[in-house]
């Protein structure tokens, strides 16, 4: 860590793609070829906050840091990451250390399909939740788990459920080496394929804070991608709000729009 910078607290984003090549994420519709991710953070807070981005490759190894000082109450900086020479092609991790008041958001791109997903920073827990997760012939899911502990591995396991059931109808168990992450298909690794299609939950639980991304990818359609940060099974509560549910909304452009809402 570069001894300029005395973070305060930690910003967990889990980045699924970046740079120049997605080898590790398989291929589908709307997630295909190399991936290009960039990173916007804001600064929410009165003060003026440096900030550090510590960046490990998934399956282990050291982490590479890009830093960005002096940024000012109210205002964003970006980090486009194919233009950070001291980044490797690959799939990395992010840990995000500035002040408590640092906010962020990724996008990663894939041009050849045109497809783009934005996700939002992580929290980091014990047992967090993929309230929406589907694999069946239009739709693929892929679940991004990181270990935030940089010290020790982390075991982890995916649980299943169907909308409607409460009983797991598969498992995955990994492990995760110390501030690494992983990537599990839901239509594609082993352990799952006996979900045949599926419409339901992931529990993600670990011996230690994991954070935790999903990312639905349309598998007829090459724009049709979205991606979301699990929240923590804490962030459960007896009132949520929505602030915009299309049902069949017509915008601007012409355009219908609907929603699915998942409730876990």
């Amino acid at each position: 860590m570069n001894p300029r910078f005395t973070p305060t607290t930690v910003r967990l984003l889990l980045i699924a793609a970046l740079v120049a090549v997605a080898a590790t994420l398989p291929a589908s519709a709307g997630i295909a070829g190399a991936g290009a991710t960039g990173i916007q953070l804001l600064n929410l807070g009165t003060t003026t906050t440096d900030v550090e981005v510590q960046f490990r490759p998934q399956g282990g190894g050291a982490a590479t840091s890009v830093h960005r000082s002096g940024v000012a109450s109210g205002s964003a900086v970006n980090l486009y990451l194919p233009m950070e020479s001291g980044l490797s092609n690959g799939a990395f991790s992010a840990a995000i250390l500035g002040a408590p008041e640092v906010a962020a958001l990724s996008r990663t791109d894939w041009g050849s399909s045109g497809g783009a997903v934005l996700v939002e920073g992580a929290a980091d827990d014990n047992a967090v939740s993929i309230p929406l997760a589907l694999s069946n012939d239009a739709f693929d899911t892929l679940v991004n788990v990181q270990n935030t502990d940089t010290a020790a591995p982390a075991a982890v396991s995916i649980a299943a459920v169907r909308n409607g059931t409460t009983a797991v109808a598969a498992t995955v168990d990994l492990t995760i080496a110390a501030g690494a992450s992983a990537t599990v298909d839901l239509g594609r690794h082993p352990a799952f394929a006996a979900l045949g299609n599926f419409d339901g939950a992931l529990l993600v639980t670990a011996d230690r804070a994991v954070a935790a991304s999903a990312i639905v990818d349309g598998e007829t359609s090459p724009m049709g991608v979205a991606g979301y940060a699990a929240p923590s099974v804490d962030a459960a509560a007896g009132r949520l709000l929505l602030p915009y549910v299309p049902l069949e909304a017509v915008d601007a452009a012409g355009a219908t729009w609907h929603s699915t809402l998942a409730l876990h």
